[in-house]
């Protein structure tokens, strides 16, 4: 049977978590898991070992970057769709049955309501789901962009936003896109200050290396007023900061 959809999870050090990401993908149906390959690419020391035997299980092995882990498993899958997943998220259902250039899977602990997408709505669509990389591409876009660009993301100098990157490059080529109804994903985030400064840091380099300007423009207003709240400021920092790099 051919493979729709190609699995990528990078993982470096994490191992405990990837355990509990690789049951819920194991826990999906049948007819699921037929038409899906997974691929952990390991940038530990100690390479993974699975606790149990899973179908269509493949692990590879990758110096530290998380975009160069994820080209490493794009490059050896086989999918002609691609969803490059965390190792400490799981994945509570999916829909296999999508055909759109871009799937977007529904993040539990980010839930967005909004029922008709226009530009602006769309653009804060986007920029919500961006903080990680729950949505399904198709193998020809990536292709056409050349991945993940080696030179962001955990591991580099740039510590975040290399699934903003990709994704605002994929959308230059993705016609039909698809927002949730497809799957669920369940992904608790607590960043440390420090962390929060970096991510709001490298999602001003990245907007302004894609010339966001609508983007940058929206969200220089957000951060400005944030600057006024102490819980926010931080983060408002960072984007300045990134917007001056």
């Amino acid at each position: 049977m051919s493979t729709k959809l190609s699995i990528i999870v990078a993982t470096i050090n994490r191992h405990h978590h990837l355990n509990d990401c690789l049951e819920s993908i194991y826990a999906l149906p049948e007819n699921v898991l037929a038409n899906i390959e997974v691929i952990v690419v390991d940038q530990s020391k100690e390479v993974y070992r699975p606790s149990k035997q899973y179908p269509r299980l493949r692990i590879l092995t990758c110096s530290s970057g998380a975009s160069k882990a994820r080209n490493t498993g794009a490059q050896a899958s086989k999918g002609e769709y691609l969803l490059f997943f965390d190792d400490d998220a799981l994945l509570l259902s999916l829909d296999i049955s999508f055909y759109e250039d871009l799937v977007f899977l529904e993040w539990k602990e980010r839930p967005i309501t909004l029922k008709k997408f226009n530009w602006l709505s769309k653009k804060i669509f986007f920029l919500r789901k961006s903080g990680a990389p729950f949505f399904i591409s198709r193998r020809e876009d990536y292709n056409k962009v050349s991945g993940f660009d080696d030179s962001l993301g955990p591991g580099r100098p740039i510590y975040g936003s290399e699934d903003l990157d990709y994704l605002l490059r994929i959308l230059r080529h993705a016609k039909k896109i698809r927002f949730n109804q497809v799957g669920l994903v369940s992904h608790s985030v607590l960043n440390s200050p420090d962390k929060v400064y970096m991510y709001s840091y490298s999602r001003a380099y990245v907007l302004l290396k894609n010339k966001e300007f609508i983007y940058l423009f929206i969200l220089s207003i957000v951060y400005a007023l944030s600057i006024f709240i102490p819980s926010r400021r931080k983060s408002a920092f960072g984007f300045f900061a990134g917007l001056l790099s």
